[in-house]
């Protein structure tokens, strides 16, 4: 088990929360974690990704696994999947066939997966509709298996446990008027950037009709949505909160308003409405399962959105149906077993 240090505290303080062992943290040498570039252009990207080459290449030579798991899209899961390459480990990709019609959305992470697609041995493909994404693109048949996202396996699991004492107290705190609803808001990918102040705008004037938490994120365009709020108090901004706390937060509120797939993932099964704040999603399946809509950062459309879900109950109870379009919460054995399967066949 490994941490590259790409996310730094915020890995470690989610690893230590599920009890997961961590073998390798990358991001705790004495030059910082191999992300922490400033700004989010392409020197940075680049920078990251060389020094997670390097050191996840270093890694792989040393520890000579069987194979490497790489989840996602992030740098380091392309890191991952070129260092496995280029040390002769087969590498499986785990939330494989994600896609949108562009590379540039969201950038860099669509294309990250894309090239990580053209890498991996197995691809473990959350959805059906993601199966006949990498199929379309000439990956074979018997190398993607359907198995659901872990993400929901992780929900399964953990999310009951705010209702256990001292868990997520604080955060549901936050929370304080029941007479009036919540809208829950995170934003964090580059593509957001340049609608950071459109969608502070749009918080701000729904933050009269509603109570806004905001889940801070440390990256550039959080911080510059944030700074456009221009610290009204209206808005509630909290650090980023432990895995328990945040599915507690996504409970009680009556809307989301979120950038993030892995929320779009989420909320479904929740029960809880999704806005997307990015112009084209690459987890269609919760909007066709009535879940979420795709409004991008236009601060009418954000608005006209929400006070829709707010004003109209029928509207809401049909776009707040309980429903797990991203799996059934047993992704994470499926895989096992076919990584197990993939070594048994090779003797």
């Amino acid at each position: 088990m490994c941490l590259s240090g790409q996310h730094g505290a915020l890995a470690r303080d989610i690893a230590r929360e599920v009890g997961l062992a961590v073998d390798f943290d990358l991001g705790s040498a004495d030059d910082g974690a191999p992300a922490r570039s400033s700004g989010p252009g392409p020197s940075s990207l680049s920078t990251s990704l060389a020094r997670l080459l390097e050191r996840l290449s270093t890694l792989i030579a040393s520890v000579k696994p069987a194979g490497v798991v790489v989840q996602g899209d992030t740098t380091t899961a392309l890191a991952g999947a070129l260092a496995a390459f280029h040390g002769g480990v087969p590498c499986f990709h785990v939330e494989a066939g994600l896609r949108t019609t562009s590379p540039l959305r969201p950038f860099p992470e669509e294309m990250n997966r894309r090239l990580v697609t053209r890498l991996a041995a197995l691809h473990f493909a959350p959805t059906e509709h993601a199966r006949e994404n990498l199929l379309a693109e000439g990956v074979a048949d018997a190398a993607i298996h359907v198995t659901g996202n872990t993400i929901v396996d992780a929900l399964a699991q953990f999310a009951g446990a705010g209702s256990r004492s001292g868990v997520g107290v604080a955060t549901d705190a936050a929370v304080s008027d029941a007479a009036r609803p919540t809208i829950l808001v995170t934003l964090h990918r580059r593509e957001g950037a340049d609608a950071a102040g459109a969608i502070a705008r749009a918080v701000l004037e729904l933050a009269s009709a509603a109570d806004v938490v905001w889940i801070r994120h440390p990256n550039p365009t959080s911080s510059a949505a944030l700074a456009a709020l221009g610290g009204d108090s209206r808005v509630r901004v909290l650090d980023p909160q432990p895995y328990v706390a945040f599915v507690s937060l996504m409970r009680r509120a009556r809307v989301i308003l979120t950038d993030s797939g892995g929320v779009q993932e989420e909320a479904p099964v929740l029960g809880v409405p999704v806005v997307v704040l990015r112009e084209e999603t690459d987890r269609p399946e919760a909007v066709a399962a009535g879940n979420a809509v795709v409004v991008g950062g236009d601060a009418s459309a954000i608005v006209r959105a929400c006070r829709e879900l707010l004003g109209d109950r029928e509207l809401h109870d049909r776009r707040s149906r309980v429903t797990s379009p991203f799996g059934d919460g047993g992704a994470s054995p499926r895989i096992a077993r076919a990584i197990a399967g993939y070594f048994d066949a090779r003797g």
